[in-house]
């Protein structure tokens, strides 16, 4: 059996769209983790890229709708964030969009670009 997603505000198994159920234990427990993770991209997930041979920087992080995305820049050297600060990426399943920055303690984050 396919998995259940959220696309569109919507719930699929595969490409066929299924009703909401009430009480059904399978969709809440998707709608929360879908409330959690959009709660964590709003306030700004932090993360740790990894770096290529190719001296290129790679993130990979989990949309609100479950999809995994990744940003990939060239940078200078290993220790090069900075090479990443406002790299943006779309999800391709829900299209929300979401940026690339840095805090205080030069922790890359990434939240929804509003």
């Amino acid at each position: 059996m396919k998995k259940l997603i959220i696309k569109n505000g919507k719930f699929y198994r595969g490409d066929i769209e299924e009703k909401p159920e009430i009480g059904n234990l399978e969709q809440i427990k998707l709608i929360r983790e879908y409330e959690k993770r959009g709660d964590l991209l709003k306030e700004g997930l932090i993360i740790k890229p990894t770096f290529t041979k190719e001296i290129t920087a790679n993130i990979y992080f989990q949309c609100v709708c479950g999809t995994y995305l990744f940003i990939n820049s060239d940078c200078d050297c290993e220790d090069d964030i900075e090479c990443l600060i406002g790299e943006k990426t779309t999800c391709y399943n829900c299209h929300k969009r979401y940026k690339v920055d840095i805090n205080n303690f030069n922790e890359l984050f990434v939240k929804i670009d509003n």
